[in-house]
């Protein structure tokens, strides 16, 4: 089996509004991307990212539910230590639904995302600091950003750029001559059968395209 299927990786948006709770210039200082790793790990270190920038961690922990055999979540408050455990993950997908719930508690925008784009505004005053992360950001959208009009090309940009882990498989999408519509039309089973993908980047890839579809 190819451990790599399980490798997943996690970006950080920046520039999205971080709400009361969380403190700006402490995401700031945090890494553009959390990964590649398990997904159970990955999360780990985004919720405690989380929790060590917000100007209260017990606001931040208390928004936080315990489960079992995921990764170790500590806070100070209180005077005293503090610990919890996650539930695990098995896939991005649920990594981000919990970030997702967790950014929501917090009262700020979604500020984890699959690619490594960052989402929202961008702060004039932010291009100094992370010049690398506002290049990515300000390149326009393939297409115009309307996928029904992207080429094979810019299918392929998006495979990439949706997930580093996916872009080995950019090339079955010239192959299969897949354009923007075809994307859009695309389910898991029939990129396993006709595309020879596995599961696990089958499933990422619906992932990726079912969030297009709601764009």
């Amino acid at each position: 089996m190819n451990r790599n299927v399980d490798q997943v990786c996690v970006y950080l948006n920046k520039f999205g509004k971080v709400g009361p709770h969380l403190d700006q210039q402490r995401i700031q200082q945090l890494p553009d991307h959390f990964g590649p790793g398990g997904a159970s790990s990955v999360l780990q270190q985004c919720v405690q990212a989380f929790v060590d920038s917000a100007h209260h961690q017990a606001t931040a922990f208390g928004c936080l539910r315990s489960g079992q055999g995921g990764g170790i979540i500590s806070a100070y408050f209180d005077q005293q230590q503090h610990t919890l455990t996650l539930p695990t993950v098995s896939s991005v997908t649920y990594a981000l639904r919990f970030l997702e719930k967790l950014c929501h508690s917090l009262q700020c925008d979604p500020l984890f995302c699959s690619q490594p784009v960052a989402r929202g505004g961008v702060h004039s005053e932010s291009r100094a600091h992370t010049p690398g992360v506002i290049r990515v950001q300000e390149r326009p959208q393939p297409g115009g950003g309307d996928p029904t009009l992207w080429t094979v090309d810019d299918v392929m940009r998006f495979i990439r750029e949706s997930d580093p882990l996916l872009a080995p498989h950019a090339d079955l999408f010239r192959k299969h001559e897949i354009d923007g519509k075809a994307l859009l039309l695309l389910r898991s089973d029939a990129m396993m059968k006709y595309m020879g993908l596995k599961l696990g980047p089958a499933l990422k890839l619906t992932f990726h395209i079912d969030k297009l579809k709601q764009a």
